[in-house]
Parts: C-alpha cells; sequence; structure tokens
C-alpha cells in the first residue's frame, strides 16, 4: 500500500486556522506585529506615501515627521500600539505652546493619522490616536509662522 503525502495549502485553510497560525507568528498580514512607529512609518512611506502621494504632500510629511522628532525624540521608538488619543493630543497641544502655526501642527496630525490608518487597514492596532485629536485653537495661523 502507498502512502499518500497530503498537503494543504494556505488557501485550503479555514479563516480560524488561518487566524490561529497568524496568532502563533511574530507577523500579522506579512508585518512584524510589534513594530514601532519608526519603523512602520518607513513601511508606510516606502508601500503607501510614495505610490499614492504628490512630491509636495511627501515633502510636506516629510517636514512634519522631523518637526515631531526634533520636539519628542522618543516618539518613534514607542510601539504602534503604545501611543493614545490623550497623549498624542497632549503633544499636539505641546507643539502650539512651542508657539508652531496651526498648520505646521495639522501637517503632523494629518502626517500620523494616515499613518494609523495604514496600520489600522493592516491589522497592527485598533484606533488612530491622531484622529481624533485637534490642533490647538490658540495655534497662529499665520503664513510662514513654523519654527522649524
Amino acid at each position: 500500500m502507498q502512502t499518500q503525502l497530503h498537503y494543504t495549502s494556505s488557501k485550503n485553510l479555514s479563516f480560524s486556522e488561518k487566524y490561529k497560525n497568524s496568532l502563533k507568528k511574530e507577523t500579522l498580514n506579512g508585518f512584524k506585529k510589534d513594530c514601532t512607529l519608526s519603523e512602520w512609518i518607513n513601511i508606510w512611506w516606502e508601500k503607501y506615501a510614495k505610490r499614492k502621494l504628490c512630491d509636495n504632500t511627501l515633502e510636506c510629511y516629510y517636514y512634519a515627521r522631523q518637526r515631531a522628532v526634533k520636539q519628542w525624540p522618543e516618539l518613534e521608538s514607542m510601539l504602534l500600539t503604545e501611543l493614545t488619543p490623550a497623549l498624542f493630543q497632549d503633544f499636539l497641544d505641546f507643539l502650539g505652546d512651542l508657539s508652531y502655526g496651526w498648520s505646521s501642527i495639522n501637517h503632523v496630525k494629518c502626517l500620523y493619522s494616515k499613518v494609523y490608518g495604514y496600520a489600522m487597514k493592516h491589522g497592527l492596532c485598533r484606533i488612530n490616536p491622531a484622529k481624533a485629536a485637534e490642533v490647538p485653537d490658540y495655534a497662529h495661523r499665520e503664513q510662514g509662522s513654523s519654527n522649524f
């Protein structure tokens, strides 16, 4: 009697089997589950931003990232899941306290909102801490008022 080898491809697995397998792995949808914000922004930049956003927006987001890291160097060493909406709001308020202009703070908010939206789409986090955050009302709206 000849023994047959039975091969099960991932296409033949039920959803619950795929889910159980993903829990055992350190990755989810091909991405590291415990990404730092810095790692995820770099992935987002290569896989999404460069392909979907125009050059002016890319430049704006580049400087927004530099601005954020300049004022909070530890931000991007945090895990994606560690940044809370309240903490992100405190950071935007802090930028306002430093007299950054409204549009400069809004660029920071938009960048991190896009980055977290992409992470949520890939199942790496359940909340977008930047989405509900608001640029402080007291941030001035003058042209060229950035401190960067």
